[in-house]
C-alpha cells in the first residue's frame, strides 16, 4: 500500500513510496486544558506528525480524531506511519510497537467483524489463518496501534447501531490499543470517550513546500526549485489554492513537467487546467489506439454532475458506488472514460453474506473518484447550471445541504463557471453567518479579477478584519487572504479617528489569552 502513491492523479503510470514524497507539514492538538466557558479550546502547533506518540501533553490520548479537509494529506500520513513501522525507521516511535493495523474503513460495509476485515483486506487469500487465529494474535499483544484511515467514507457513518469501528472509538473495545483515526473536519463520530485528543493538520507552508519540491520534484536541484517557488508566490490565486497540500503537489508536478508558467486567475481556472492534463497526458500515453471518446461536450457529463452533486448531500455522503450501479447512473461511454483516463478509480472489494446459510463471500467491483476534490468539480457544474432560475426561498432549499465550509470548491467553481450563476450564489452566501468574507472569494472567483473587488476589499478593511481562533479554518483563511489581497495590490486602507483594522491572534500559553491590535490611524498602503 505504501508504495503505491500517487502524487499527480493523472499520472497513474508514476506511483511512489510514501516515504519518497511525504513531508511533515502543519500539524496541531486541540489544548484541553485552554477550554473556555463555552467549552472551545485552542489549537497548538506540534512539532512533528510523531509529536502525537511523544508529546507529554497528550501521554494520556488513546483515540487520536484526526482531522483534515479533502486534499490535506490525511491518508498520505496514514500510510507514512505504516511505512515507519513496517521499516522500524530509525527516530519514530512507532519502531517498537510490536503490531500495527491499518484498514481503510470505506472496505467495511455491513458493519463487519473487525477481525474478518483483518483476513479479508490485509492476509494473503491462501492464508490459513482464520477469524479466531487472528482475534487470539492479535489479543496477546503488547502492544498495538490501529490507524484506521477515512472515517468520512465508512457506510455507518450516521448509523446509530452499533458496530466494531464505533466499539473501538468509543473505548469499549481494545481498550489498551492506540487508535488513529482520520476524517474531515464536518464528519466526526457520535461517541467519543474522554480520552480522544483532536488533531488536526494545517497544510503546507513555504518551508513544507520548498521541502517537498527539492525532494520529490526536481531531485534536490535547489534553482528549480526557487523557480517554482518564485512563480507560485507571484500568483495570490496559485498562493491561496497551493494552501492545499494535493493541489500544491500537483502545481509543482505540472510547473516542472511543463516548463512554463502557468497563467491561472481563479480556483476554476486551475481545475480547468488540471482536467486538461488529465486528458492531454492519456492521450500522449494511448496514441491511435485509444478508444477514449472526445470528452468535451457539456451534455456528456450532465448525469455526472447530477451524481456528485447528490453524493455530496448533508453530513452521511457517498462517495464510493459499485460499478454497475454507477454504469446504470453515468451511462457507459462516459464511465469508461472516466476509468481510462483517472478520473474514476475502480477497486476489487467483498461483498460480505448475509444471515441466510446460502449466502457466500462475493467480490465486486466499487468505483470512487480518484479524489473527492474532484467530486466537488463536477458538483458544481450541477449547481452553476441549476441555480440560474430559482428565488431566494428555491435556492436556499437546493442548497441547505450544502454545507459552504465544508464544500468550499462546489461554490467557488459554481461562480466561476457561471457568473448568473455567481450573483445568486453570492446574495445567498451573504444571509448565512460567517458567509460574507468567503462571499468576497467567490467574487474574486466570478471575475478572476482583483481590481473588481478591490473596493470590496477596501471597505472590509476599513470596518475591521478579525481573525479569530474560534473560527472555521475556511474563515480564517478567507480573512487572510483579503489582507494578503490588500498587501499585493497596494490597497489603501483610509480609517476614521478611532476605526481600526484589527488583527486579534489567540496565543494560548497556560491560561494566559494574548491579543495583538494593529491600528491605521491615517492613510495606510497595505
Amino acid at each position: 500500500m505504501y508504495n503505491g502513491v500517487q502524487p499527480v492523479p493523472y499520472i497513474r503510470d508514476r506511483l511512489l513510496c510514501v516515504n519518497r514524497v511525504f513531508v511533515d507539514s502543519g500539524i496541531e492538538y486541540m489544548n484541553k486544558e485552554g477550554r473556555s466557558i463555552a467549552g472551545s479550546g485552542t489549537w497548538l502547533k506540534l512539532d512533528s506528525y510523531n509529536s502525537i506518540f511523544t508529546n507529554p501533553r497528550l501521554s494520556n490520548a488513546m483515540v487520536f480524531l484526526l482531522y483534515g479537509k479533502p486534499g490535506y494529506g490525511k491518508s498520505t500520513l496514514a500510510l507514512q506511519y505504516v511505512y515507519d513501522w513496517c521499516n522500524r525507521c530509525s527516530g519514530s516511535p512507532l519502531r517498537d510497537v510490536e503490531m500495527l493495523i491499518f484498514l481503510r474503513l470505506r472496505y467495511l460495509k455491513g458493519g463487519m467483524n473487525f477481525f474478518k476485515a483483518i483476513e479479508q483486506f490485509l492476509l494473503p487469500r491462501d492464508t490459513r489463518l482464520n477469524v479466531h487465529d487472528i482475534e487470539d494474535i492479535v489479543l496477546s499483544c503488547r502492544s498495538v496501534v490501529l490507524v484506521l484511515d477515512g472515517f468520512d467514507e465508512y457506510g455507518h457513518l450516521g448509523d446509530s447501531s452499533e458496530n466494531d469501528v464505533t466499539q473501538i472509538i468509543a473505548r469499549r473495545m481494545f481498550r489498551k490499543f492506540k487508535v488513529i483515526l482520520t476524517t474531515r473536519p464536518s464528519h466526526t463520530p457520535r461517541r467519543l470517550s474522554n480520552e480522544t485528543q483532536e488533531v488536526r493538520l494545517t497544510g503546507f507552508d513555504n518551508q513544507a513546500k520548498e521541502t517537498y519540491i527539492l525532494k520529490a520534484v526536481v531531485d534536490g536541484n535547489a534553482e528549480a526549485a526557487a523557480r517554482i517557488m518564485q512563480q507560485l508566490q507571484q500568483n495570490h490565486i496559485l498562493a491561496d489554492i497551493c494552501q492545499v497540500p494535493l493541489f500544491f503537489v500537483m502545481f509543482a508536478h505540472m510547473t516542472q513537467e511543463k516548463g512554463a508558467p502557468l497563467e491561472l486567475d481563479s480556483v476554476t481556472s486551475f481545475f480547468r487546467y488540471v482536467m486538461a492534463c488529465f486528458y492531454e497526458h492519456f492521450q500522449s500515453k494511448a496514441g491511435a489506439v485509444s478508444t477514449v471518446i472526445n470528452f468535451t461536450s457539456a451534455t456528456k457529463h450532465r448525469k455526472l454532475d447530477k451524481v456528485a452533486f447528490k453524493s455530496l448531500q448533508g453530513k452521511d455522503q457517498h462517495l464510493v458506488w459499485s460499478r454497475n450501479r454507477f454504469v446504470e447512473l453515468i451511462d457507459e461511454p462516459v464511465y469508461n472514460e472516466l476509468v481510462e483516463i483517472g478520473i474514476l478509480v475502480e477497486e476489487n472489494v467483498i461483498r460480505m453474506p448475509g444471515t441466510s446459510a446460502v449466502d457466500h463471500i462475493q467480490r465486486r467491483t466499487n468505483v470512487s473518484f480518484c479524489h473527492r476534490l474532484f467530486c466537488e468539480w463536477y458538483a458544481a457544474h450541477y449547481v452553476a447550471d441549476h441555480v440560474n432560475g430559482l428565488g431566494p426561498r428555491s435556492l436556499k432549499r437546493f442548497l441547505k445541504n450544502m454545507d459552504p465550509f465544508d464544500l468550499q470548491y462546489v461554490y467557488r467553481i459554481a461562480c466561476g463557471l457561471n457568473h448568473i450563476a455567481a450573483d445568486k450564489i453570492i446574495r445567498y452566501l451573504h444571509s448565512i453567518e460567517g458567509g460574507d468574507k468567503f462571499a468576497i472569494l467567490c467574487i474574486l472567483e466570478k471575475t478572476g479579477q482583483v481590481d473588481k473587488i478591490k473596493g470590496t476589499v477596501r471597505q472590509m478593511c476599513t470596518e475591521g478584519v478579525i481573525i479569530s481562533g474560534y473560527d472555521s479554518l475556511l474563515l480564517q483563511q478567507s480573512s487572510i487572504q483579503l489582507l494578503e489581497i490588500a498587501a499585493r495590490n497596494e490597497v489603501s486602507i483610509v480609517p476614521n479617528a478611532f476605526t481600526a483594522c484589527i488583527l486579534i491572534i489567540f496565543l494560548q500559553e497556560g491560561r494566559k489569552l494574548a491579543t495583538f491590535s494593529l491600528f491605521f490611524f491615517e492613510k495606510v498602503q497595505m
